[in-house]
């Protein structure tokens, strides 16, 4: 029995060595798995593959969130799309995903945290999926990840500027290492899905209030020209970035009066909401996260989950469109050069990448006048927030393509040029469009490009200059411009066989009814100042249309400027003749109006020229796109007389007859009363002596 005992005692003491060796030798095995030793590598999950899905709203919505029938996280995507339902998924890339812990933190590959999410083990997704390298990721036991789609650091871009909307999967919730009934399974693939929403409607017109003229494009100098842009986000949409930008073009002065307004309405706050910078004879308005977020309760799907930014508590949002409307206006000064485009437009910017800085003049081309019947175009790139930015190298392998429109007065619209297209790249950066009518206008425009945004402005001696700036949004969007113009008339006063012509007449102008008269808001101006600033347009005409040497038409225009702001015009009507404004021809008979709208109008002759009879009836005329400076040669200074016709080349003649009998009302008036009075007089006397003498 004593010897039975002494076995047992020995035997348990084995066994309590034992116990405690074991886990020794089994933690050494799961501690260095780089050992032979296959238990330590089925306890680790090593590869997890994310294939991001884009699916129709139909399927989208049949489909569960753990994925189709079948699925158990071992399929890679050809097995996948033999799952029930899974035929039609598309797998996309661009798509930026990074991994968190259960508490939220950013996980690095190792396995350490970090505060920055590019920091972490993640990236966009190819068309073959991301692979996440998991093997150093802690395993130990049962650990809860996350796998967060970042929608700010995505490139992604759907078809016609679509955006990534709902969600499902998202994020990928995975315990690692992932256990199937076959065991630990080494390489996992995962599904998260997402349906597309359309792009947002940008629309820019003239406002309400705007008279049926102006919203015809006629306008007079001094108008004020009120602009609505109207902006519906589509139900579904979620986006960091929202913001629209505006540049008016040279005639125009901005007011700097923006309203903004929702339906449904936001209750948006300047500088809490939303931030206004006016500059550049134009605007940029951009949302904040906090407009952002009031934006995404409304527009984002219920299921979403969407952060702005990746910022603040998920949004689940009412999936409703909403709609913006932005109103603002111009006034159409002394530099709107007669029956040229006074144009403004509105551009959109919009996506899931806040990085990108809005600009006036991003995707708006100006209107340009050629140089010696040439446009130059230089064409730079930067990485810089703002195209003043330093210039990058030339992307490698890109081409750019420039078309050239031309400006058609007659129906106040622009079209494409035929033949008129450059193509630039890293070894051609610069082109210019010969052959052109210096009395046109044109516009440089740059053929969409994926991932930039083209930023236009001009230089003193006229050339355009493209600046691209990198957007991972989609391209901005650009209604077609909102454009009005000013006119004018001519006219020569002349004797009645145009033989002579007339200084010092003087006239007014009435509007078509002839209740109205054309006024002068600002009293400074002069007739010597209206009339100087004629004489000077008209001689940069001539010039363009002639041609004349390039360094001439400058000269010109800069004199035509300076005397378009001496003048400083700005007209009104009112209902008073004695304040109406006195137009008064100079020693050539010339006379006229700049920068009336396209219309009826009357002339008057309120005082003739000296030893010529008064026109007392107001005399209608046009002021039209030809009006002014019509087809052919123009010579409103030229002194040669055309008796034959009623222009004088393209300004309208005023003819006066030669006082030859005094009128009435003038001293000849006068004269022959005395004269009849002594008559009568003298009758009267002879009337009385033959009385006398018959007595």
């Amino acid at each position: 029995m004593r010897k039975m005992k002494k076995v047992l005692s020995m035997l348990l003491a084995l066994v309590m060595i034992l116990g405690t060796a074991v886990p020794v030798f089994a933690a050494e095995d799961v501690e260095d798995p780089a050992k032979d030793n296959p238990v330590a590598k089925e306890e680790v999950t090593e590869k997890v593959t994310l294939h991001k899905l884009l699916l129709e709203k139909e399927v989208f919505d049949k489909w569960k969130v753990d994925g189709p029938e079948g699925y158990d996280g071992t399929q890679d995507l050809e097995a996948f799309k033999k799952l029930p339902g899974a035929e039609s998924a598309k797998e996309i890339k661009g798509v930026y995903f990074a991994v968190q812990d259960k508490d939220g933190n950013w996980v690095k590959a190792d396995g350490t945290t970090t505060t920055d999410v590019k920091e972490a083990l993640g990236g966009l997704t190819t068309e073959t999926g991301l692979v996440l390298d998991t093997s150093k990721l802690p395993q130990d036991k049962p650990t809860d990840y996350k796998i967060v789609e970042v929608r700010e650091l995505s490139t992604y871009v759907g078809e016609d500027g679509k955006t990534l909307s709902e969600m499902k999967a998202v994020p990928v919730e995975i315990t690692l290492p992932l256990v199937n009934e076959n065991g630990v399974q080494k390489e996992v693939h995962v599904y998260p899905k997402n349906t597309e929403t359309g792009k947002p409607e940008n629309k820019k017109e003239m406002a309400d209030t705007a008279s049926e003229d102006m919203k015809a494009g006629k306008v007079t100098i001094g108008d004020t020209v009120p602009y609505k842009v109207t902006t519906t986000v589509k139900a579904g949409s979620t986006y960091n970035k929202l913001a629209w930008t505006d540049k008016m073009s040279k005639g125009l002065t901005f007011s700097e009066n923006v309203e903004i307004s929702t339906n449904p309405e936001l209750g948006l706050e300047k500088d809490t909401d939303y931030t206004l910078t006016n500059g550049d004879n134009g605007f940029v308005l951009v949302l904040t996260d906090a407009g952002l977020t009031k934006l995404a309760q409304k527009t984002a799907p219920a299921n979403a989950g969407f952060k702005v930014n990746g910022k603040g508590e998920p949004i689940n949002g009412e999936n409703t469109d909403v709609t913006f409307t932005l109103t603002y206006s111009a006034v159409v000064n002394s530099e709107a050069a007669i029956n040229n485009p006074l144009e403004n437009t509105n551009t959109l910017h919009y996506g899931n990448n806040p990085g990108y800085t809005p600009e006036p003049g991003d995707n708006n081309p100006p209107p340009v006048t050629p140089k010696d019947r040439k446009i130059t175009v230089d064409k730079s790139f930067t990485n810089g927030p703002t195209a003043k930015d330093s210039a990058v190298a030339w992307p490698d392998g890109l081409e750019i393509t420039l078309k050239l429109q031309v400006y058609n007065p007659a129906d106040n619209t622009w079209s494409d040029v035929e033949g008129q297209t450059k193509t630039l790249n890293s070894g051609a950066t610069s082109a210019t469009f010969e052959g052109l009518d210096n009395a046109k206008q044109y516009k440089v425009v740059e053929v969409e490009t994926k991932g930039w945004v083209p930023n236009y402005s001009t230089t003193e001696d006229g050339k355009v200059v493209i600046v691209n700036k990198k957007n991972d949004n989609p391209p901005p969007i650009t209604p077609d411009p909102v454009v009005v113009r000013t006119g004018g008339k001519k006219f020569v006063k002349t004797n009645q066989d145009g033989t002579e012509r007339l200084e010092g007449a003087e006239f007014i102008i009435l509007n078509e009814s002839g209740d109205k008269y054309l006024k002068s808001k600002d009293k400074a101006v002069v007739d010597e100042n209206q009339e100087a600033l004629v004489k000077a347009e008209t001689e940069y005409q001539n010039a363009v249309k002639k041609p004349e040497s390039a360094e001439k038409i400058a000269e010109l225009k800069a004199a035509r400027d300076a005397a378009a702001k001496d003048a400083a015009i700005v007209w009104e009507w009112t209902e008073t003749e004695d304040d109406a404004q006195k137009f008064v021809t100079n020693d050539q008979g010339q006379w006229g109006v700049y920068g009336l709208a396209y219309g009826e109008y009357k002339y008057k002759e309120i005082t003739p020229p000296a030893d010529y009879a008064k026109n007392e009836t107001p005399v209608a005329f046009t002021v039209s796109d030809t009006s002014f400076n019509a087809d052919g040669d123009i010579d409103f200074i030229d002194a040669d007389n055309n008796a034959e016709t009623n222009t004088v080349k393209d300004a309208t003649k005023i003819t006066n007859k030669k006082v030859t009998i005094p009128q009435t009302g003038g001293i000849g008036t006068i004269i022959f009363g005395a004269l009849g009075i002594a008559l009568m007089a003298g009758a009267v006397v002879a009337m009385k002596r033959r009385e006398v003498a018959e007595e």
